[in-house]
């Protein structure tokens, strides 16, 4: 088959991961323009920046957050469970809180490959659902 992307352990990375490239009419282009993100914080920004006019917001604040976690995964054969406690280092914009929770299951599927449910939440507020696929090395 054709192949969609390399696995790699390039730089300062803790782990493999994927590496990939689009390419749209000949030319490399940034995957970024073709994948859709939840607007919803962004959405909420805005309607508070309104709404809320106390509050300071211009409605343009970005809704970035980058973080870190730690966790642990119980392995029950071809079953795992996860739990992670993360927090968010880079954080303009206060929604529910600096930490996360994410909990969920793992499932071996074939040779090296796995699926994932998982659900990430503020305290006992869930934010998301996942849902992944990943190759084992």
């Amino acid at each position: 088959g054709q192949s969609i992307g390399y696995l790699g352990n390039t730089g300062r990375s803790t782990a493999p991961h994927l590496h990939y490239e689009v390419k749209y009419n000949n030319k490399t282009e940034n995957p970024r323009k073709f994948y859709t993100y939840d607007k919803k914080l962004e959405e909420l920004i805005y309607y508070r920046s309104i709404a809320y006019p106390e509050d300071g917001l211009q409605g343009d604040e970005s809704s970035t957050r980058v973080g870190v976690f730690s966790g642990y995964q119980l392995h029950l054969g071809k079953t795992s469970i996860f739990g992670n406690l993360g927090y968010y280092v880079y954080y303009p914009y206060d929604f529910e809180g600096r930490t996360y929770l994410r909990a969920g299951i793992q499932r071996d599927l074939f040779k090296n490959f796995f699926g994932s449910l998982s659900v990430k939440s503020h305290a006992a507020k869930a934010e998301a659902m996942e849902f992944g696929i990943g190759y084992r090395l």
